[in-house]
């Protein structure tokens, strides 16, 4: 199941020590999204929720910045980034699998494998959306994303890691050729009547269903 974090109310937790050398020490430095101080270079297997370095800070300002609180407490620091989004966004939108918005939904998958599933399944009426809800609840993953209720409102992306995805795209072709062949016995009569156009015909190749009328 793909962990979940909101900006607006969620927040991580950072080790004081770790961040104490770091702001202090005058170097750029990441925070990822499991709380993480990390140092450059950085992979694109990073999700990072703050990236730079802290100089001088004007009063008034948090430490990372603006749109982020700082909380310290003895052992940790906790960051919330409530007003931070799009800047998050920009650090990570290159290596997110997709996004997804209530303005324009899922349209596409950035890793080509998932991509050509997903060409495929629309073929047979099967939905990016569908596809990524069922990733979402059986592979791993993460989604950050800023979701509010009045009115509403949902963006988010994402992120599959590299040795995660081939067991991702394994439960999305299983759950695509599921939806299909159910929608084959159920319209049987439809189709053999009618048989499948080229495209049909070739996503049946593509996820190796036979279709005997």
């Amino acid at each position: 199941m793909f962990k979940r974090v909101n900006f607006i109310t969620d927040s991580i937790t950072v080790s004081n020590v770790e961040f104490s050398k770091a702001s202090q020490s005058g170097k750029e430095f990441g925070i990822d999204i499991d709380g993480k101080i990390i140092y450059p270079p950085f992979s694109d297997q990073n999700i990072l929720i703050f990236k730079g370095r802290i100089g001088k800070v004007e009063q008034g300002t948090s430490l990372l910045g603006k749109g982020y609180k700082v909380i310290p407490t003895f052992a940790n620091i906790t960051v919330q980034f409530p007003n931070a989004w799009n800047t998050i966004l920009d650090m990570n939108k290159a290596n997110s699998i997709y996004e997804d918005s209530s303005a324009d939904g899922i349209d596409s998958f950035q890793d080509s494998e998932l991509e050509k599933i997903g060409w495929n399944a629309i073929e047979f009426d099967v939905t990016y959306r569908e596809i990524a809800e069922h990733i979402e609840k059986v592979a791993q993953g993460y989604i950050i994303y800023i979701e509010r209720d009045d009115p509403y409102m949902f963006s988010g992306i994402a992120f599959i890691s590299k040795e995660h995805r081939a067991e991702a795209r394994e439960l999305a072709t299983k759950f695509v050729k599921e939806q299909i062949e159910a929608k084959l016995e159920k319209e049987r009569d439809e189709f053999t009547k009618y048989g499948f156009s080229d495209d049909q015909e070739e996503a049946l190749n593509f996820f190796n269903i036979e279709f005997k009328a």
